[in-house]
């Protein structure tokens, strides 16, 4: 019997940057996103993949999806952190073992 490693990311600023649309950012960190278009967007949030989406998706969810259980946890709410898993994940979203966020008050 196979045992498989489990992969446990975060979603927000290491799988995705989300910046709230009309947000004042430093001048250096505006310089940076000028010309990058968003990947997505989610209420008033521009969603940017990390480069290598693909290449993650492709390795961990298809060529070795026996190898690797995968799952998503944020320190996000539970409707933002299910958002841009849904964004960044597409049609593997189903696949992944679970979506977990924590209580932060």
């Amino acid at each position: 019997m196979n045992k498989k490693i489990l992969v446990i990311t975060d979603i927000s600023r290491t799988l995705l940057l989300a910046e709230r649309l009309g947000k004042q950012l430093y001048l250096d960190r505006r310089r940076e996103l000028d010309n990058i278009k968003p990947n997505d967007k989610y209420e008033n949030y521009s969603i940017i993949w990390r480069p290598g989406r693909e290449y993650f998706l492709d390795s961990l969810m298809i060529k070795y999806r026996d190898r690797f259980d995968v799952a998503v946890w944020s320190s996000l709410d539970r409707d933002k952190t299910a958002a841009f898993a849904k964004s960044f994940f597409g049609k593997h979203f189903r696949n992944l073992l679970f979506v977990s966020t924590c209580n932060r008050e």
